[in-house]
């Protein structure tokens, strides 16, 4: 595809997004108790998260949760920290002598979360956790370098008697990728779990896993039960468009529903490309397929790349034309 056919092909997405997806403008961040406080300097939320248990662990729990082009601030600092968005932060409220290690992020109002701008951890290095079951709107997200992983989920968490991270349970929810992407450059690791995923936009980082189908994470061993999800099953459980892709160091992609189709664009993985789909119908790759190391992995009953159908062969240990 030529640049300025990519270009024309953006700005119908563009115009086509306006009017295919009924969805409201962002509200504002709003906690669903008093365990979360959220103050907005110069137009920018800045969350004083809850107090962490012993294991650094802090749980917000919100109505809404949405970001804008100016982003949003998590107060993690101790001793009060200068933060890149806002300046000069006061200490967090909450913390009790003992920063987050862990800021999770759940949504149990009824509306879906749209996501665009930075989003920093201001003081303390942490990871974030991003529930939401309406479903994940990304579109121009980027992260401060004081984030040690992004994670964005449609399932549901639980936590056990001590406020630990338990289990996460994916079985229905959309996220979608928009034109402008995510970029987490600046992160070690991306997760995305979901039902279904849109790639409408580029992918960059480090890590990026991309998980779509009924999941149930034991988060305390991080290991991973492929579970049936709710609901009609999806032509694609992954389906990326002409001006969508990812570009990573290592990239996994996951599908566990059965019968669904995985639609991949620009899949450039310089060292580690691994896709598992062993239930899905076709595995597609169109546009770039790289990898520098000639580490690639694929698991999956018919795989079709720029349109050329490919057979495993057990006898030469490859994929093979048809």
């Amino acid at each position: 595809m030529t640049i300025k056919n990519k270009f024309k092909l953006r700005v119908l997405f563009s115009l086509t997004s306006l009017v295919s997806i009924n969805i409201a403008f962002a509200n504002p961040v709003i906690p669903n108790d008093n365990r979360t406080q959220v103050n907005i300097v110069n137009n920018i939320p800045v969350i004083d998260i809850a107090t962490p248990n012993i294991s650094r662990v802090s749980h917000n729990v919100y109505k809404e949760f949405n970001t804008s082009e100016k982003g949003l601030v998590f107060n993690n600092s101790l001793n009060g920290t200068t933060s890149q968005l806002v300046g000069q932060l006061n200490k967090s409220p909450n913390l009790r002598n003992r920063p987050a290690g862990i800021i999770v992020n759940e949504v149990v109002g009824g509306n879906l979360s749209q996501l665009k701008g930075m989003i920093e951890v201001a003081g303390d290095f942490a990871s974030v956790v991003i529930s939401n079951p309406n479903g994940i709107s990304i579109n121009g997200l980027t992260f401060s370098d004081t984030i040690g992983e992004a994670n964005f989920t449609t399932g549901t968490i639980t936590f056990d008697k001590r406020k630990n991270l338990e289990e996460s349970k994916v079985t229905k929810g959309h996220i979608t990728i928009g034109e402008d992407g995510i970029n987490t450059r600046n992160v070690n690791y991306l997760n995305l779990f979901s039902k279904t995923i849109k790639i409408d936009g580029d992918i960059e980082g480090d890590y990026v896993s991309v998980h779509a189908g009924g999941v149930l994470t034991d988060m305390k061993n991080l290991t991973y039960t492929w579970i049936e999800s709710e609901g009609p099953k999806p032509e694609f459980s992954i389906d990326t468009s002409d001006i969508g892709g990812i570009y990573a160091n290592r990239i996994v992609v996951i599908s566990t529903d059965k019968g669904t189709g995985v639609n991949l664009n620009d899949l450039d993985g310089k060292n580690l490309i691994k896709i598992n789909a062993p239930y899905s119908s076709t595995v597609n790759i169109n546009g770039v397929f790289r990898n520098d190391n000639n580490n690639i992995t694929i698991n999956a009953n018919n795989l079709n790349v720029n349109g050329t159908k490919l057979k495993w062969s057990d006898d030469k240990n490859r994929w093979e034309p048809i």
